[in-house]
């Protein structure tokens, strides 16, 4: 019986709002601790992520994305108002893996209200891509020799082995009585193509300011995700071609080079047609 009333005792005493603390301040008093949280950068552009075609009995090859230090501007020579599905189904009629750009850009011409104005991924950046030509060729970088020697650049067929291919990705050449090593300009570049043409002097394909800032957002939001990515070149600088027509003219390569510094990037830009690429011929 003395049991059961100390039991009784002790939780009547404990029972909830019966707690007394004399020197406990007020709950409002005390202090929070502080809690940090993670900073969230807002996107400075979405990019949009859709389905494709593939061939997928035809080689192709693998790199690490860090090896990419140069994007490459394109237009697709088409009408603006296709989509990238349909230049990935140009790309496959000339018996390519899949489409040859990284990014796709749609954006309405000049006094035009279509397509929508919109950013979609091409071939995934890991992949080699097929944009600068298929005979430019760079000088092999160290990195690049230590990726080709660890066995990190490998090419293959869905479905099979990937192994390193020197015939398909490097070259060699005797320049001032020494050996010099070259590799496939694709592999250390991704493409951004800007759907539509941009030939002539017609206002229609002259680029509008949107377009150009999106250019700008995009190789800025792709340089904050690989900081390597600091160079912007045009197509025209690896293949004898007019692409990418007036949006390689020095002063909209300018004007996109300070709006991605605007947004906190840092790019080196060279004027269309100023060759930077060596011609290799298989």
């Amino acid at each position: 019986m003395k049991f059961l009333v100390f039991i009784f005792s002790l939780s009547s005493t404990l029972a909830v709002g019966q707690i007394d603390c004399v020197n406990c301040p007020p709950l409002s008093s005390v202090p929070l601790p502080t809690v940090t949280l993670p900073e969230v950068l807002p996107s400075l552009i979405d990019i949009k992520k859709v389905s494709y075609q593939r061939r997928s009995s035809v080689k192709h090859c693998k790199r690490p994305i860090d090896l990419v230090d140069t994007i490459v501007l394109h237009h697709s020579e088409s009408s603006s108002q296709n989509s990238p599905q349909r230049i990935n189904s140009y790309h496959l009629d000339r018996g390519w893996y899949m489409g040859g750009y990284t990014y796709l850009v749609n954006s309405p011409y000049r006094g035009e209200s279509t397509p929508a104005s919109v950013v979609t991924e091409g071939r995934p950046p890991e992949l080699v891509g097929a944009h600068a030509g298929t005979d430019a060729y760079v000088p092999m970088r160290p990195k690049d020799k230590d990726a080709w020697n660890a066995g990190q650049i490998l090419c293959g067929v869905e479905g099979g082995q990937f192994s390193p291919d020197s015939a398909e990705l490097i070259r060699t050449k005797i320049v001032g009585g020494q050996r010099v090593e070259y590799m496939k300009a694709n592999v250390t570049t991704i493409g951004v193509s800007v759907i539509g043409q941009y030939f002539g002097n017609a206002p229609r394909f002259q680029p509008t300011s949107n377009t150009l800032d999106m250019i700008a957002k995009l190789i800025c939001r792709l340089q904050k995700e690989n900081p390597n990515m600091v160079n912007l070149r045009v197509h025209n600088n690896y293949h004898p071609t007019d692409c990418p027509g007036n949006l390689g003219k020095a002063s909209n390569l300018s004007y996109i080079v300070q709006k991605a510094q605007s947004y906190g990037c840092n790019f080196s830009s060279i004027p269309g047609h100023i060759k930077i690429s060596t011609r290799i011929n298989p």
